[in-house]
């Protein structure tokens, strides 16, 4: 129904306490079924969706080609494989993206056993480094771009200096995992932002 309304610019939602931290099951079955001319003024976009489904979304010769500002928030960890696959379909399919946003880590973790929602075998698997990014070098009008997991990111320093060259002067803005849930000696070294400079 959203998608129908003319003027409808912005789809958004905000982070209260009272709305909760939200539960993985209820956003399951994400298949809106779209139209010719679906959400024709939207520009702002926010959903908490798999990346699985918002591939599909966005993959949907009906969805909106007009959104600049995409916010993308996941309840459970999702590893590299699904992020490669999200972000080549959003530079196949939304264009005009100026505002990429992906929160790929569960909320509220209050009084919750660490081991219970976190899969720590993606420290060894799946890990997301510059290959499942390489997408993101696609993107023509992209200038801001926050990323965040909870696994810290696998990027050596000559990597970093072919991410900042893939990405080029238009970038304003790129926030790339800077609070993991789980820590671990990092690999990159302060001549990592050396490139971005």
């Amino acid at each position: 129904e959203l998608s129908r309304l003319p003027l409808l610019k912005v789809v958004q939602y905000e982070h209260f306490p009272e709305q909760g931290t939200g539960i993985s099951e209820d956003m399951r079955h994400f298949a809106p079924v779209l139209e010719h001319g679906a959400f024709p003024s939207v520009w702002d976009f926010s959903v908490a969706v798999t990346l699985g489904d918002m591939t599909r979304f966005v993959s949907d010769p009906f969805a909106p080609r007009t959104i600049t500002d995409l916010y993308v928030q996941t309840l459970d960890i999702e590893g590299a494989e699904a992020l490669h696959g999200l972000l080549s379909a959003l530079g196949a399919n939304m264009p005009a993206l100026v505002h990429l946003y992906l929160e790929l880590r569960p909320r509220g973790r209050e009084g919750v056993d660490t081991d219970e929602r976190f899969d720590f075998e993606l420290l060894t698997r799946d890990r997301i480094g510059l290959e499942t990014l390489r997408p993101l070098f696609g993107f023509k009008e992209l200038t801001h771009f926050e990323f965040t997991h909870d696994v810290p990111l696998r990027l050596s320093d000559d990597e970093v200096e072919v991410l900042a060259r893939g990405l080029g002067s238009r970038f304003t803005s790129l926030m790339l995992n800077p609070e993991p849930f789980v820590l671990e000696c990092p690999q990159l070294t302060l001549a990592a932002a050396i490139p971005f400079a």
